[in-house]
């Protein structure tokens, strides 16, 4: 649907991810913006 899109699963958390499991979100989100770089 999105070219160059990715998913990531993140089976821990519930309604919204950043609150749920804020540690993988931020990992994730990190290593997608030094891919950026």
């Amino acid at each position: 649907m999105i070219p160059h899109a990715t998913a990531v699963n993140v089976s821990a958390a519930g309604h919204m991810v950043a609150g749920d499991d804020n540690a993988v979100f931020t990992m994730e989100v990190g290593g997608f913006l030094d891919g950026l770089a």
